[in-house]
């Protein structure tokens, strides 16, 4: 693993979301609560659509695709944590 410079402070303020491309990947990075910064894969793995164009809530702290609603673990990047499509209840 190498360390590539991709943005500076001044341009991801606390509580904002950057997407770039790193070497051919899509990335997101973002500056948390408390000025963690975190990185990871930019796509979400079920269809290949650009997590940044997702929703960010920074209060329950997930990612959640624009597609499928797929959500993400914004501390660890974890992913599914559940997909809300499919968590509605029927009757």
């Amino acid at each position: 693993m190498k360390w590539v410079k991709v943005a500076t402070l001044d341009d991801l303020w606390e509580g904002d979301m950057l997407d770039a491309k790193v070497e051919g990947e899509e990335v997101i990075l973002i500056h948390r609560e408390g000025g963690r910064i975190v990185c990871f894969q930019g796509m979400c793995p079920h269809q290949e659509i650009l997590l940044a164009d997702g929703n960010f809530d920074f209060v329950k702290g997930t990612i959640t695709c624009s597609a499928h609603e797929w959500e993400f673990d914004m501390k660890d990047g974890r992913g599914a944590i559940r997909s809300a499509a499919s968590s509605s209840s029927t009757t």
